[in-house]
């Protein structure tokens, strides 16, 4: 999605919407990486990390651990700096970072396979009322009041 909010505004709102507003934490979790510079940032990061993985493992193997340390600390420093540097913050998924590892790679498989266009078309169908949170062509809420200057 083309984000025409600022960085300060999402992170003021980006946590307006929780897990429990959405019918499944699939979507909640596309709701929190309908930024493309997010997923880009999260697939690049996969992308270069995991062909080294079976070589980081080895050299762990071997008594060597800087290797998979970096070759993690690629992978999951470009999900949670894409996120940092684009909203603001880190939003919470879940307590435990197994259901949001299984949807960041299916995010990654649809991104790779061309599938992601129609992916987010259908949640924006589903969730128009969320949409504001990252684009101006997308009016807030009633219930929520804009400020002037968004807070940290």
């Amino acid at each position: 999605m083309r984000v025409t909010t600022s960085r300060a505004f999402r992170r003021q709102y980006i946590n307006t919407y929780q897990y429990a507003d959405f019918d499944n934490f699939e979507d909640y979790f596309l709701y929190l990486h309908l930024n493309d510079k997010v997923l880009w940032m999260h697939f690049w990061g996969a992308f270069v990390s995991t062909p080294f993985l079976p070589w980081a493992v080895y050299c762990m193997y071997h008594g060597q651990f800087l290797p998979f340390v970096a070759c993690v600390a690629l992978f999951y420093g470009c999900g949670f700096s894409s996120h940092w540097l684009s909203e603001g913050k880190i939003s919470r998924t879940t307590p435990d970072y197994g259901p949001s590892y299984f949807y960041v790679i299916n995010l990654n498989f649809r991104v790779l396979t061309g599938q992601l266009g129609n992916y987010k078309a259908n949640y924006m169908q589903k969730y128009p009322h969320t949409l504001w949170v990252y684009s101006t062509d997308y009016p807030m809420p009633d219930g929520l009041k804009p400020q002037d200057t968004p807070q940290p």
